[in-house]
């Protein structure tokens, strides 16, 4: 595995580059909230981590102008409709 150096400040550092810590990238940065995801693994999971989405976690992708990119690619990562969204129970 090869270091980066970076010559930058960050606000905030976010350990892992799963859905929750990209989400968090993202809702920080539009924030104005500069921050850095660091991730030990080269790559994506094999297989899907978060099988389903609440009804309010595919509104607040849609308030930040996601929702048809994240829908998208949680239809390609399943060939079953184990990965869909479901309506909140709440």
């Amino acid at each position: 595995m090869t270091a980066v150096e970076i010559d930058e400040h960050v606000d905030v550092l976010i350990g892992g580059g799963s859905l929750v810590g990209l989400s968090t990238a993202l809702f920080l940065g539009r924030h104005g909230v500069k921050s850095l995801v660091v991730e030990h693994n080269p790559g994506s999971a094999i297989y899907p981590r978060a099988a389903l989405f609440d009804q309010r976690t595919v509104e607040i992708y849609r308030n930040l102008g996601l929702e048809t990119e994240v829908t998208e690619a949680a239809a390609r990562s399943s060939d079953t409709s184990a990965t869909s969204t479901r309506a909140s129970s709440r």
